[in-house]
């Protein structure tokens, strides 16, 4: 069952479409994956053994609306004899799209974030392509929900499968020693910590500010940032605001090797971020046996949907309420804070592994090729 998977360039190879595209081939199905621009060299997911082909647009082609996607899309359904196409981002849903309209063929697109049809010129694009629009999969009930709020598209057609990761890579036999060493952090003091880019909606700013008010009342804890961005010079503006050069420090860009590496350097995970649709660094720390502390952005809610304890969710933006939690979890008794990880590991293991992602993923492809009559292509 041949099956195309189309992202907009090689930059956008995350780790849980490895995950989808290698369930779907256990499941039968034969995906190619489609970079509307960019280099095949530039492909880890060809490099992890997906078949992968590029389009071959520029970046001004695919950037402003051109029949030109649209044509070669449709020529590649036809050649490949694709029974449905899955779409990953808004600008390659409309060309896929249209390219559908004319070839009769089904489309899935995922959600990942809010706010995508966030103007009026969005709004009129999707609706351009609703009539080959099969089914959309949200990886959270909060993006699902921002999503019908804003196209009045039928939930019933929306199926929430949230991201799953692999656990085993954060499960390894990493001791924090070694993970502390390896980063330069010390030995002796109690780490918090978040790797995320240097994004405004990530909120290092809210997070800086919160540590700062946690800091007298937790003389031996340390605040680690993994990651860059665009926010790196007001984030180290605003730590030097608050004088804590040698409470807070930034490690730069991780590789994802190193990730896990750098999770069990840590005793508690801290997110504070204003916008989300799944954050799979949640999930990574929990994986790695971490209490975390998150704001409620979307996503959090289903992650924190459990009688298990596994952190503390606060309101967006509440610095003094991540103030407390850090307090709190910073001077709690050490087994009831290993406790707490292990509660973590166990939420994910009931509903975000990378197993039940491409599960629900293969049941969303399955239900649209028999209600399409194309279950036998």
């Amino acid at each position: 069952m041949n099956t195309l998977y189309i992202l907009d360039d090689p930059g956008r190879d995350k780790h849980f479409h490895h995950y989808t595209l290698t369930g779907l081939e256990k499941a039968g199905f034969q995906p190619d994956v489609v970079y509307c621009t960019g280099s095949i060299k530039n492909s880890r997911l060809h490099d992890l053994g997906h078949n992968a082909v590029t389009l071959g647009l520029s970046r001004t082609t695919y950037k402003n609306f051109n029949p030109v996607p649209i044509l070669k899309i449709a020529r590649l359904i036809r050649r490949n004899k694709a029974a449905v196409v899955h779409v990953q981002r808004h600008r390659a849903l409309i060309y896929a799209g249209l390219a559908c309209r004319i070839t009769g063929t089904p489309v899935i697109y995922t959600i990942r974030q809010v706010r995508l049809i966030r103007n009026r010129t969005r709004r009129l694009a999707f609706n351009s392509i609703t009539p080959a629009l099969a089914r959309i999969i949200s990886v959270s009930r909060g993006s699902k929900e921002d999503f019908i709020s804003r196209t009045g598209y039928p939930p019933e057609k929306i199926i929430v499968v949230p991201n799953g990761i692999d656990i085993k890579p954060y499960q390894d036999n990493i001791q924090r020693q070694e993970a502390r060493r390896r980063f330069n952090l010390p030995q002796d003091r109690f780490i918090f910590g978040m790797a995320a880019g240097f994004r405004k909606a990530k909120d290092h700013l809210g997070l800086v500010r919160a540590f700062s008010l946690a800091a007298g009342e937790t003389p031996g804890s340390i605040m680690v940032f993994a990651g860059t961005g665009a926010m790196e010079d007001a984030i180290r503006r605003e730590i030097r605001k608050h004088s804590l050069e040698n409470r807070i420090i930034l490690t730069g860009r991780l590789t994802p090797d190193e990730i896990p590496y750098f999770l069990k350097a840590l005793d508690v995970f801290v997110h504070a971020s204003f916008r989300e649709g799944m954050p799979a660094a949640i999930l990574e720390a929990m994986a790695s046996g971490l209490p975390v502390i998150a704001t409620d952005a979307e996503g959090v809610p289903d992650i924190f949907d459990t009688p298990e304890n596994i952190g503390r969710m606060i309101p967006k933006g509440d610095i003094p309420g991540l103030a407390e939690a850090m307090k709190e979890l910073n001077n709690m008794d050490a087994e009831k804070l290993k406790a707490m990880g292990k509660a973590a590991t166990k939420r994910l293991l009931q509903g975000f592994t990378s197993t039940q992602m491409a599960q629900g993923i293969i049941k969303v492809y399955q239900d649209v090729l028999k209600e399409t009559g194309r279950a036998r292509m």
